[in-house]
């Protein structure tokens, strides 16, 4: 589908040697023509708006110390609207559509209904990057547990989600210049970096759909529909080599596998349907930013553009 996001923040970060971080800010995001699957097949599209808030705060253990930890807390409203349905998927018949044998059975409006959401996430990092250097080196693991609630059509739900995020960064201009007898563009300043990231998470409680765990689209996995897999468990891999050709235009060749998916119903199963991308991209360093555009195969070929590295 298509996406529209405006936000407002302000914030400090860890930066100038404080040791206080925080951030507020508000948000609205719209979507459309979403996909709705049920046991990996298409059924209908729709259209979100998503409205929000958040506030967060956090500090490390000490002036110099890679560990820190952090609290945001949210706050935001869905609306979905079925886009052009087929007979039988009119936003007035989803309380009828079942979409798994679960008793009582879940339907398409506990899944899709309006609501509120609120919820709490408490991080804690360990940042093992030199920030002296003008690419990235080293390593980042974050711990982080979810509270929240919801009122969906008028069902409440109570949740939690854990999950752990891994990134490495590794120079691999030796091997480069060893096997291949040259760097490319790359230099001291600018080398060419394998990197890689993982995320593995759970949840425990009745987690709405809407903040169930999402996989699929430019942020995650390429080549795929945004938010193609839902569900209260998630498995993503995201692996890139990042080649410099001179100081302002870089190629990147990369590889995602990974999928969310449910407890329960025909989908509950890890390796169920595992989505996987190789593709190719350039970064494009510009007086706006770092630009990104990447071509992934994935479910069906497509471009996603973006600033900025994917992680």
């Amino acid at each position: 589908g298509n996406r529209e996001e405006y936000w407002l923040t302000y914030e400090q970060p860890y930066m100038g040697g404080k040791v206080t971080a925080w951030k507020i800010g508000a948000y609205k995001r719209s979507w459309t023509d979403l996909r709705y699957y049920v046991d990996d097949q298409e059924r209908f599209r729709y259209d979100r708006d998503k409205v929000g808030a958040f506030f967060g705060f956090g500090r490390k253990f000490k002036e110099e110390s890679m560990y820190n930890w952090y609290l945001l807390f949210d706050w935001h409203k869905v609306e979905n609207d079925p886009n052009n349905p087929a007979a039988g998927y009119e936003k007035s018949e989803w309380r009828k559509k079942e979409i798994d044998k679960k008793v009582p059975p879940t339907t398409i409006m506990d899944d899709l209904g309006d609501g509120t959401y609120y919820s709490v996430t408490a991080s804690a990092r360990r940042l093992n990057i030199d920030e002296y250097l003008p690419y990235s080196k080293g390593d980042v693991q974050t711990l982080n547990i979810q509270y929240g609630q919801a009122d969906v059509d008028s069902i409440n739900y109570n949740y939690f989600k854990y999950w752990v995020e891994a990134k490495f960064y590794f120079p691999v201009e030796k091997l480069f210049k060893d096997f291949f007898e040259t760097s490319f563009g790359g230099n001291a300043d600018k080398p060419v970096v394998f990197a890689s990231r993982i995320i593995v998470g759970s949840s425990s409680g009745d987690v709405p759909y809407e903040e169930m765990y999402t996989v699929g689209g430019d942020t995650t996995l390429r080549g795929y529909d945004d938010d193609r897999y839902h569900g209260e468990e998630i498995l993503l891999g995201n692996f890139e080599l990042r080649v410099p050709m001179d100081k302002n235009f870089s190629l990147v060749a990369f590889y995602d596998i990974g999928r969310s998916w449910r407890k329960e119903g025909d989908d509950a199963s890890f390796g169920n349907d595992m989505g996987s991308s190789p593709g190719f991209g350039v970064r494009i360093n510009t007086p706006l930013g770092n630009l990104r555009l990447d071509y992934a195969t994935g479910d069906e070929g497509r471009f996603h553009f973006g600033f900025g590295e994917l992680f």
